[in-house]
């Protein structure tokens, strides 16, 4: 960077880059005032205070930059995949995620598993966290685990089964077969409530639940 009595010349590209972004995104009649330009080999600012406006661009182009980057995430949705055997458990759910996250988190909660099957299907909406009762007859979770992880593109996507009544040994077998987590269901609503948010805290950090 050189410097003279009437005008102060930038060259760095990074300085450059958070110059102009913030010209054009807050177009401030002060920064357009100070008469920036783009040259072929740099920025040229006149007036006396551009240190002062330099350093309000920066500043004000990260701000900029943070905001934009939390209501894109503010409009992100996730999708919660279901399977249990009970359609009451299914209603309950789905209020409680639908309270807890509102429309930036969807829920599809089937008690069939063919259903459930067509959602991990190629083509199919791409399926965030998924969540398995243990007992779903005439088979377990563990059972189907499996099935998912042979789906392709699904091979990662985090499988939590929860069960109210289930076996050490079940435990650890689904686990095996490529369970990323096993939790025990809790009595009570608000209980409830509690371990769905910390659930999807855990494996969808960028979704946390509204203030209760």
């Amino acid at each position: 960077m050189t410097t003279s009595a009437s005008q102060e010349r930038v060259s760095n590209p990074v300085t450059c880059y958070y110059l102009s972004n913030a010209i054009s995104l807050i177009g401030r009649p002060a920064f357009r005032e100070q008469g920036c330009d783009w040259l072929s080999s740099g920025l040229t600012v006149s007036g006396p205070r551009f240190s002062f406006f330099i350093g309000q661009a920066i500043r004000e182009y990260r701000l900029m930059a943070r905001l934009l980057l939390l209501c894109k995430l503010k409009t992100l949705s996730a999708l919660l995949l279901v399977l249990d055997d009970d359609d009451d458990d299914c209603v309950m759910l789905t209020q409680l995620i639908k309270t807890r996250f509102g429309e930036r988190l969807s829920l599809v909660c089937t008690t069939s598993q063919a259903d459930f099957l067509a959602h991990l299907a190629p083509g199919e909406p791409l399926v965030s966290l998924i969540l398995l009762d243990y007992h779903l007859p005439p088979t377990t979770s563990r059972e189907l685990i499996p099935l998912i992880r042979a789906q392709a593109g699904r091979e990662q996507v985090p499988v939590v089964v929860w069960s109210a009544q289930a076996s050490a040994q079940a435990q650890q077998a689904c686990l095996a077969q490529g369970a990323s987590e096993y939790l025990s269901k809790v009595a009570g609503v608000e209980q409830l409530s509690q371990q769905l948010s910390q659930l999807v805290l855990r494996y969808l950090p960028a979704f946390p639940p509204d203030e209760a």
